[in-house]
């Protein structure tokens, strides 16, 4: 029994953490560690001692209430931290972990410490650098939101709620997302699942719902930061309104794209268009029509009525051949008084024939301008995707020959192009 009470000494004594046994509410034992932790020498400076010497004021009712209480055999906390206080006076936090044994054949707290005071200091470091930075972000017109690490937000700030005009509740858990575009939403969950499963940094620009029903564009951006054992703790992230700089871009793309009068699609955006209608064809195995429209004696109108007289009629124009086509087709303008229309997955010439000839019989009502009636002819090239080639402006051309052979013939008509004979027209309606 000796033997086996000096084998438990020993353990005690080499243990890391603080060890001490208390008698009602008086140190009866402690080791080496522990004189460490609180900074005495000997055992005997302890021993018989109350424990509050060593306790701060600020905690002292709350160390001796748990003692008494776990003598007693009452509940308690197993587990706690309480404020210390060194031989020298210097505080110290200690976490404890206790509890009830028999001493001597008395009731008694077997007790075990440990100095954690550097990381109360830590923790009490952000906790104020935390509290200072979330009055910032308070004070911040960028609008600021926090990810936990599953994905869940925790934290929105003041410019936040402004915009969307919720509450603080609302937006907790995946509440926040509520407010972005149903059309965007889909892949902006997608991006950022992917960024948490793989610790990346976030940039989407998506559209959100403002307090006014009005929907703008926001370029969420995210970080990943740490905890306190630099493990991934969740995203911070702002949000700007970026709609004035969409809808820039959006104009600077029309410009680039469109022309200025009739807003339809040019040259630039008709290849796009003819690329993908080749594409689409050659997979299903159709054709694509592509028509050039050209004005028959134009020049006259410009010169006998003026040119805004023949801006306001090729707007006009625009909009009766926008009229006949399907949503899926396109009315392009080249320049001048020259149009192009494509119209995907036709069944054969035959059928595009039809659509130019109906293009003409729009012509049939005269413009007007000014009280004064205008007439107008529209003479027709065709061509046809794959029949006469398989590249863009290889079909333009093409349709601009055929065009060239209806004029030839004396317009008002369209002429499908044929590379191996004499192209004929089919006539005026």
């Amino acid at each position: 029994m000796r033997a086996s009470e000096e084998l438990y000494r020993k353990v005690i004594e080499s243990a890391n953490d603080g060890v001490a046994i208390v008698k009602g509410d008086r140190h009866v034992f402690v080791n080496q560690r522990f004189l460490d932790i609180f900074g005495y020498e000997r055992p005997e400076e302890v021993i018989g001692k109350p424990i509050s010497m060593m306790v701060h004021k600020d905690d002292k009712e709350m160390v001796l209430e748990f003692n008494l209480k776990r003598q007693k055999g009452e509940p308690v906390p197993s587990r706690y931290v309480f404020k210390g206080v060194r031989e020298n006076g210097a505080p110290i936090f200690v976490e404890v972990s206790a509890t009830r044994i028999s001493y001597e054949g008395e009731p008694a707290s077997l007790v075990f410490m440990r100095d954690v005071t550097e990381r109360r200091w830590l923790e009490d470091a952000l906790k104020r650098s935390r509290d200072f930075y979330l009055t910032l972000f308070e004070e911040l017109p960028t609008m600021i939101w926090r990810l936990a690490s599953d994905g869940m937000c925790d934290y929105v700030n003041r410019a936040w709620l402004d915009f969307t005009g919720r509450t603080l509740e609302q937006e907790m858990g995946d509440g926040w997302i509520q407010c972005i575009h149903p059309e965007d939403l889909a892949e902006f969950k997608e991006g950022l699942l992917d960024a948490l499963a793989n610790r990346e940094a976030v940039s989407r620009e998506v559209r959100a719902l403002r307090r006014d029903g009005q929907w703008r564009w926001i370029l969420l951006v995210a970080k990943p930061f740490a905890g306190l054992e630099g493990e991934f703790s969740g995203y911070i992230g702002a949000c700007y309104d970026i709609t004035e700089r969409k809808q820039e871009e959006e104009h600077l793309h029309l410009q680039a794209t469109h022309d200025p009068l009739t807003a339809l699609p040019n040259r630039r955006l008709l290849q796009d268009r003819l690329q993908v209608a080749f594409a689409q064809a050659a997979r299903k195995g159709s054709k694509v029509a592509v028509i050039m429209v050209d004005l028959d004696d134009f020049k006259l109108v410009n010169d006998e009525f003026g040119h805004r007289a023949g801006d306001e009629i090729l707007v006009e124009v625009a909009q009766r051949l926008k009229g006949i086509i399907r949503a899926g087709d396109t009315v392009a303008r080249l320049g001048g008084d020259e149009f192009v229309i494509v119209l995907p997955e036709m069944g054969s010439a035959r059928v595009a024939q039809r659509v130019a000839r109906r293009i003409i019989g729009t012509f049939k009502e005269p413009f007007r301008w000014r009280g004064k009636e205008i007439s107008l002819t529209p003479s027709l090239g065709l061509s046809i995707f794959p029949d006469h080639g398989g590249e863009a402006e290889d079909l333009i051309q093409k349709a601009d020959q055929a065009l060239y052979r209806a004029k030839a013939q004396g317009g008002n008509r369209v002429v499908l192009f044929r590379p191996d004979k004499p192209t004929l027209g089919t006539g005026s309606p």
